[in-house]
């Protein structure tokens, strides 16, 4: 997606979750995706203002955190490593750089979700 899709799509009122990259384990491409979230990260904060949190994800233990909605289908925040959300509206959106498979797999996704929305039983 290009910077204008990512931002449109954060902008949105559809309940949305994109995977922004493949996986991704070589550290050099690694690099560039962490890059590429703080470039993203800098374009919402110019659209929304400054995120209600941007740092450590949940998956980094207690110091990280998330926002406390389910994504239908696809709820990955438990599993960020950097994350920021910014909440408008009756939604919350969503950029983080997802670890798998002990971390040897980083993904980079943005979501947009309903702050109503809570996690099946």
């Amino acid at each position: 997606m290009t910077d204008a899709e990512v931002i449109a799509a954060l902008r949105g009122a559809d309940l949305i979750s994109v995977e922004l990259s493949g996986c991704l384990e070589d550290t050099p491409q690694l690099a560039a995706q962490a890059e590429r979230f703080g470039e993203l990260v800098a374009l919402a904060t110019a659209a929304f203002g400054a995120p209600m949190y941007r740092g450590k994800g949940p998956r980094w233990g207690p110091i990280g955190r998330r926002p406390d909605v389910h994504i239908a289908g696809w709820d990955y925040t438990h599993s960020a490593l950097e994350i920021a959300w910014w909440t408008f509206e009756s939604r919350v959106a969503i950029l983080m750089i997802t670890g798998h498979d002990a971390d040897t797999l980083q993904c980079l996704h943005c979501a947009v979700a309903t702050l109503a929305a809570s996690p099946p039983r």
